[in-house]
């Protein structure tokens, strides 16, 4: 029995305690919601002066002679003082907000900090635009990536007053000035220019493949150009191909994307083995522009290039190359001529073909060609065939000094 009272009389103890201390926390609480305390609504600048701090004076009853005064920290300038503790037009920046008043005729204080935090959002913006056809009125959108624009204005040939929507329609050909403003009062400026749809032929460009596709075909590169402005796709191209024979052959290619300032592309033509002829070539963009390149001539035959030394490997050690032109695939080889140390089919274990590669080699680092004359053949599979002879030297005579091929820094 004695046992039990002594517990029952250690948890009157214990629950003694913890209610004591569960009142003292309830009043140190309910002193913390009752004493005078700032409550404070913000708003943080938008644009250069706009934040904002509201403050009011809670758990307060009939204060006297109340005025909320503005700090600027850590300085403690004073800005401004009222009796509504609104306070407007204020940056970025840490500040100290006070009420001053009187309880029973004792003054009394009570203050805050509260810090303003930029939340500016600089304007930036892009420019997008059609490219003009002849007779046509282009338009220009801008495209706001960063901000909060309020206007956009347009200066040029075709100016705009400030409006809200970030499209300008029916615009002249010509240079223009972009004014964005945001709501802020910034603003932010950009050139851009409205041109017409202008194409070129390079008449200095033309190109072929050296494979041919068959006998009677061959593949022709030009090169189209715009200024300025972007190319207007599609392409339509015409060849008027004027054969050997007096004929002419029309070929008709659409051309529906690409690169927008330059475009090099390929078509395949006829071909007329080792004989002159010429063909024209006119192309229209999808303005309705025409660019025209006529006379333009094939004269083209199977040949074997003359640069026959491959450098690889070490100074002198080198390998033979064979690049033919303007064959079609297969093709085969037939030595004529070489000097003592070099076996074609010891140095080229395809030899004599059939090969389709455009550069065939003989020899390699470790089993370079020796020095000599060599003397081959070369037949396609149209029974087109080419020959050359050269004597290969290990190395390239000059006046005042030797310099061997693929040595030195060039």
């Amino acid at each position: 029995m004695n046992i039990t009272k002594i517990t029952i009389s250690h948890f009157k103890n214990v629950l003694f305690i913890y209610s004591l201390l569960l009142g003292i926390g309830f009043h140190a609480n309910l002193m913390a919601q009752s004493s005078p305390r700032l409550e404070i609504e913000k708003q943080d600048p938008s644009c250069s002066g706009n934040g904002q701090i509201k403050a009011l004076l809670q758990n307060v009853d009939n204060a006297g002679n109340l005025v909320y005064s503005l700090f600027q920290l850590p300085s403690e300038n004073l800005i401004a003082s009222n009796q509504n503790g609104i306070f407007e037009g204020l940056g970025e920046g840490l500040y100290k907000i006070s009420a001053n008043y009187t309880i029973d005729d004792n003054p009394q204080e009570t203050s805050i900090e509260e810090t303003l935090s930029s939340v500016f959002n600089p304007l930036s913006f892009t420019v997008i635009s059609n490219t003009l056809c002849e007779n046509e009125l282009g338009n220009i959108e801008v495209v706001v990536n960063e901000g909060a624009p309020a206007s956009f204005e347009l200066l040029g040939p075709s100016e705009r007053n400030p409006q809200e929507s970030p499209v300008f329609e029916d615009l002249l050909a010509g240079a223009y000035t972009i004014i964005v403003t945001d709501e802020c009062g910034d603003r932010l400026s950009r050139s851009f220019e409205i041109q017409k749809a202008t194409f070129f032929i390079d008449e200095n460009f033309q190109q072929f493949e050296n494979t041919l596709k068959s006998c009677n075909e061959i593949n022709v590169g030009h090169l189209v150009k715009s200024v300025g402005a972007n190319i207007s796709y599609p392409l339509q191209v015409t060849y008027l191909v004027h054969t050997p024979d007096g004929t002419t052959e029309e070929i008709n290619i659409e051309i529906s994307t690409g690169d927008p300032s330059e475009n090099i592309f390929y078509n395949t033509l006829p071909f007329f083995y080792d004989e002159a002829y010429t063909y024209d070539l006119k192309i229209t963009d999808n303005c309705g522009q025409i660019s025209t390149l006529e006379g333009n001539s094939i004269n083209r035959k199977l040949t074997i290039s003359n640069d026959l030394l491959w450098g690889a490997g070490s100074c002198g050690k080198r390998r033979l190359s064979i690049k033919p032109s303007n064959f079609t695939a297969p093709f085969t080889i037939n030595f004529t001529e070489f000097p003592d140390g070099f076996d074609p089919e010891i140095f080229n274990t395809q030899y004599p073909g059939p090969f389709t590669e455009e550069n065939i080699f003989f020899g390699s680092t470790e089993m370079p060609i020796p020095t000599g004359n060599y003397a081959f053949t070369l037949e396609d599979a149209c029974g087109h065939s080419a020959s050359i002879s050269k004597e290969l030297l290990d190395k390239l005579s000059g006046p005042g000094a030797t310099v061997y091929k693929g040595c030195g820094p060039d």
